[in-house]
């Protein structure tokens, strides 16, 4: 029986390849490798993120997005991983714009 890690997982990669924006590499590290490195932006992407994250010295600015976790909720599971990519795109193309 799946656990929800391999739910999300089996998700997030069906969204990924319909997209053909796959991320073989891509993995979750742990802020504390980067804590003291500078960084122009950071973006906390949950409420529990800007809670439990440390404090990032380096950073020019900090920012929050308050966006919920596609792994919950009712509804189609597709539908709402595609919907927090799109936002996540959204919103960072805004960030990309507020820099230059």
């Amino acid at each position: 029986m799946p656990t929800s890690r391999t739910r999300v997982l089996e998700i997030r990669s069906r969204v990924s390849t319909r997209l053909c924006k796959r991320r073989r590499d891509a993995e979750s590290k742990s802020a504390a490798q980067f804590i003291d490195q500078p960084f122009d932006v950071v973006v906390t992407v949950c409420d529990s993120a800007a809670q439990d994250c440390p404090l990032w010295p380096g950073a020019g600015r900090i920012e929050h997005w308050p966006i919920e976790d596609p792994s919950f909720g009712a509804g189609d599971g597709w539908e709402r991983f595609r919907e927090t990519r799109d936002e996540l795109e959204r919103r960072i193309e805004e960030l990309v714009s507020s820099l230059s």
